[in-house]
């Protein structure tokens, strides 16, 4: 994916998100109403606005329902619509001495476009209004009011369908409604009826339907507008113009033709344009009730309109003819067979009708006009495109609406976050929602991901394999809160130091009810390993990104015993929960300047990738990229990116553990010589153990992993892909595991054969990324080798770079006995206020001892925060890694005070730096200092003789605390990756 399809995808986005605004653009806001007093009290009285406009606008806004304003007189008329835009005036009979007429004269002189309505009381005053026939008028239209409160509805509604039918149509092909009437009496009947039933049948589809919030608000939009003609000239002029889109036309039998009252006009009408479209959809409306027998003729329905069941008969014809409620499948002579109230029904039942009900609703367009009432307009023009000999059977047709009612609800759910429902738990690529609130950072980043995927051509643009997000259910945080409140946790949580109690008190706490439920559900359709990780609201945010701070459980979700196996699910959720309030979570609120009462937890539960291989679980490989690197070699370049990958599961490569680094622009380039490979590949692999069924979450968020060796990932057949092996007779390594020698984790078929287009994923995924974000950005994936490879991505997150423009200035340097230099230096800007250093004595370091070298150092590190005073820490290897071989295995809490941190090279302890883990993400994210030194190198060095002429505060077994007394200065250069460090003279 390029810029241009990132923009077009940005434009889909776009126009799928602003289709909401721009569909309907006038709406009725202001009206007047200019009536005497009597008649405004008796019409406010009826509640008409609340009662009937309130009611459309449900679940779209009911700020946007129009305001009435009443006036009594002439002048007040004018003053009102000279002071403030009206959108409908309406005028009642009786206005002081002025009649309606002189009235809307006088408004039409401020505002010419205004529309303009004069309400009659009841049905006698269509006789004064005949008297009048020849005088001038301003009036649009004329309607009566007989009691009905609905004909306020119909009058707004109609006077912005008649201002919004050509934007709709065009923009989202709306269907059109065409109503032939021109008495006043009917008319002003048959829309309140038609807009209560359209309002209604729309209202019960988008429930029957489930849409998400922002559909449901589309499809309210998108219903049928309703056009009003009162002669054949105009109602042909109206079928010109919106012809691609019309509905249905309800025609009377008489009204004018050629400027006189026509007998038959409405038969001239029908005929006129079933010429233009045989299969159009007319119903006949009649006072004449021997006019059914022409409706009978030309096989269209009829309704009386003087029939004490009008109301009844419209809400049938809605319902039934215009395919808003269930499908009725009929046999041709018209018996009931069975019938689908929605698009899932729909495709199950489809497969059991006769192929004789199928032709004869093909043939009547029933399928089309269905399938245009649930918004689908493309579908339904399609279909209306189409006759039964365009197949060779009707099976072939039967098939076919299978399809598109599977095409629709594909659409539906595509890069969608979907509410819980029982279909698409298994099925689909979209998210699910167990439950409301927000999302948290993990979740935004998936959604967004979910999003980008499902609306661009980004799956399946990279040949040799395809690019998706593992099945996602997401609990919103609104569930953490009532967790929290129902079981009084908040104020016990914030104030307990211990963890372990805490972690106790939420697996003896109650999930709300209905998320157990909802739970009992997922876990009944699905028995796939899952991984239930956290989600918080600030974790993975452009500003503090709080990686690896919360926890993720892996369970095997497999275990015979259902009830055992609900347990352990919902344990993991709550220990989730739980780790808002651990030590290292609580340690980063602090650092941050962040009240923790402040953060809430969703929880986001995946599939896990990969598959089962000898009781195993583990997906072909796992890695960690990012779009910026900090440590470019050869010709690279830092925006080239860099990335970490590692046989098994990811917990692997973010704790820091040894891992195969690459450059996805430059695969071919080997960071390690064969030597080092050899000497520093990776030995084990984590995976989840299934034979597992008994285990307690609360120890640890690896109580259900297995550390396995890569003879045992041989023996499961996982190495061939990504492993070589040294040919000592031909010194080299050769990519065939046939040849006896050891095994070295290196990619190499992939990154240099192209088994696997990897970098050219990644190099497209993290371009894109990098854009959409506006910053460099970092993505944890796993990948599922095999017949139809899938790349799984699992997280997105910004990886903030806080490089402004201070540069080291050589001047400053200059005739400075430098304590410490080097090339590779993260962080930007100068630190002045350290007096303290921390450090791990390069003579008494041992690296079977680095779990007691953490421990000293968590005391230092609390002894110093506990005054304030921040420090220099320097240590052997990597810093947070989980394997104690690599490192100092110290969590966030532990080191949460110092101000930079400095990682050097040892003789024979030589670790690359720290990237790819989370501990390292947010070092360099809080922008502290970090500072790695390399074993001899003529620009990177630590003298540390200069540490011997200062105070040594306390000295334990592996660390000590010195005092600096003059001071210290660190120079850091985001750009170059330089840094400095000397001491002030005093």
């Amino acid at each position: 994916m390029n810029n241009t399809e990132l923009a077009q995808y940005e434009e889909n986005i776009r126009i799928s998100s602003d289709i909401n605004r721009e569909l309907s653009p006038f709406k009725i806001r202001e009206i007047l109403l200019v009536a005497t007093l009597y008649d405004s009290y008796i019409l406010e009285e009826e509640g008409l606005l609340s009662d009937m406009i309130f009611a459309e606008y449900f679940k779209i806004s009911l700020a946007d329902a129009p305001r009435i304003t009443s006036v009594y007189s002439k002048e007040k008329a004018v003053a009102a619509v000279r002071e403030k835009k009206v959108d409908l005036v309406i005028l009642t009979m009786r206005i002081d001495d002025f009649q309606p007429y002189e009235m809307s004269l006088a408004i039409r002189e401020i505002d010419p476009d205004i529309p303009i309505f004069l309400l009659l009381n009841d049905n006698s005053d269509l006789k004064i209004i005949q008297q009048w026939k020849d005088r001038p008028c301003a009036v649009d239209r004329v309607f009566i009011w007989n009691g009905d409160a609905k004909i306020f509805l119909a009058m707004s509604k109609y006077v912005e369908d008649s201002k919004n039918t050509v934007n709709d149509t065009s923009l989202a092909s709306v269907r059109v409604i065409l109503l032939v009437e021109d008495s006043p009496l009917y008319y002003s009947k048959y829309l309140p009826l038609l807009y209560r039933e359209i309002i209604r049948q729309t209202h019960e589809l988008i429930s029957d339907e489930k849409f998400d919030e922002k559909r449901k608000i589309t499809r309210y939009k998108t219903r049928p507008k309703i056009l009003l003609a009162t002669s054949f000239e105009e109602a042909v002029d109206y079928y010109k113009k919106f012809e691609k889109y019309i509905l249905c036309v309800i025609t009377d039998q008489r009204f004018p033709k050629e400027n006189s009252l026509d007998e038959s006009a409405g038969i001239s009408l029908i005929e006129k344009l079933r010429e233009k479209d045989p299969g159009i959809l007319v119903l006949l409306q009649s006072s004449e009730s021997s006019s059914s027998e022409k409706a009978r003729e030309l096989g269209i329905p009829f309704i009386d309109k003087n029939s004490e069941k009008l109301s009844s008969r419209i809400r049938d014809f809605v319902k039934n003819d215009l395919g808003f409620g269930p499908f009725i499948f009929k046999s041709e002579d018209g018996e009931t067979l069975n019938k689908a109230r929605n698009l899932e029904e729909f495709e199950a039942v489809i497969e059991k009708i006769p192929e004789g009900s199928i032709l004869y609703h093909f043939g009547r367009n029933d399928f089309s006009t269905w399938f245009a009432a649930r918004g689908e307009f493309k579908i339904a023009q399609s279909l209306r495109k189409m006759s039964s000999s365009d197949f060779e059977s009707a099976r072939e047709i039967k098939f076919h609406l299978s399809n598109l009612s599977k095409l629709v609800e594909y659409k539906k759910s595509k890069g969608k976050i979907m509410d819980f429902d029982d279909k698409y738990l298994t099925e689909g690529d979209s998210i699910v929602r167990l439950s409301p609130g927000a999302l948290g950072g993990k979740g935004r980043g998936i959604a967004f991901i979910s999003s980008l995927l499902q609306n661009s051509a980004l799956e399946n643009s990279v040949p040799g394999a395809s690019i998706k997000i593992p099945k996602t259910y997401v609990v919103g945080t609104d569930s953490f809160d009532e967790f929290m409140e129902k079981n009084e946790l908040q104020e016990f949580a914030i104030d307990e130091d211990d963890h372990d109690k805490i972690k106790q008190k939420f697996l003896t706490s109650k999930l709300p009810e209905e998320l157990e439920k909802k739970f009992r559900v997922l876990l009944r359709k699905i028995s796939h390993p899952l991984a239930v990780r956290s989600t918080a609201i600030f974790e993975d945010s452009i500003s503090h990104p709080f990686s690896g701070i919360y926890e993720t459980y892996i369970i095997p979700n497999s275990y015979y015993n259902f009830e055992t196996r609900f347990k352990q699910f919902t344990d993991a959720v709550k220990l989730v929960y739980s780790s808002v309030y651990s030590r290292v979570a609580k340690t980063y609120f602090e650092s941050i300047g962040y009240n923790i009462e402040e953060e809430k937890m969703a929880v986001v539960i995946q599939k896990l990738v990969g598959n089962s291989r000898n009781t195993r679980f583990y997906p072909s490989f796992s890695g960690v990229a990012q779009s910026y690197n900090y440590y470019p070699v050869s010709y690279i370049k830092p925006e080239d990116g860099i990335a970490v990958v590692a046989l098994g599961l990811g917990t692997y490569v973010v704790d820091g553990d040894r891992a195969f680094r690459f450059c996805p622009k430059h695969p071919k380039i080997d960071f390690y010589s064969a030597e080092d490979q050899l000497k520093n590949s990776q030995n084990y692999f984590w995976a989840l153990d299934m034979k597992k069924s008994d285990f307690d979450l609360s120890l640890g968020e690896d109580v259900t992993l297995i550390k396995s060796s890569t003879e045992d990932a041989e023996k499961d057949d996982s190495l061939k892909d990504i492993a070589s092996v040294w040919d000592f007779q031909n010194n080299r390594f050769s990519g065939y595991l046939g040849v006896q020698g050891p095994r070295v984790v290196n990619f190499a078929n992939i990154l240099k054969y192209g088994t696997f287009p990897l970098s050219d994923i990644l190099q497209k995924l993290l371009a894109v990324f990098n854009t959409a974000l506006g910053t460099p950005v970092e993505i944890e994936f796993a990948v599922e080798l095999g017949k139809r490879p899938v790349f799984y991505i699992l997280q997105l997150k910004p990886f903030i770079r806080n490089f402004d423009d201070f540069q080291i200035d050589s001047a400053e340097i200059e005739g400075k006995d430098l304590f410490i230099s080097t090339s590779q230096a993260l962080g930007n800007g100068r630190v002045d206020e350290i007096k303290d250093i921390v450090y791990v004595m390069p003579e008494k370091f041992d690296k079977m001892e680095t779990l007691k070298i953490a421990e000293e150092v968590e005391y230092f590190n609390k002894k110093l925060k506990d005054f304030k005073k921040p420090y220099l820490l320097i240590g052997p290897g990597r810093w947070g890694t989980s394997d104690r071989l690599l490192g100092i295995p110290v969590k966030w809490n532990q080191i949460s005070g110092a101000r930079t941190i400095v990682e050097y090279g040892m003789k024979d302890f030589q670790i690359d730096p720290s990237l790819g883990s989370h501990f390292f993400h947010n070092i360099t994210t809080l922008n502290i200092g970090y500072l790695t030194v390399p074993y001899k190198s003529e620009e990177n060095f630590i003298k540390w003789e200069f540490l011997e002429d200062k105070i040594c505060v306390e000295r334990k077994d592996f660390c000590s605390h010195l005092s600096v007394q003059e001071g210290l200065t660190i120079l850091m250069d985001g750009r170059t990756g330089t840094g400095a460090a000397f001491f002030r003279r005093q």
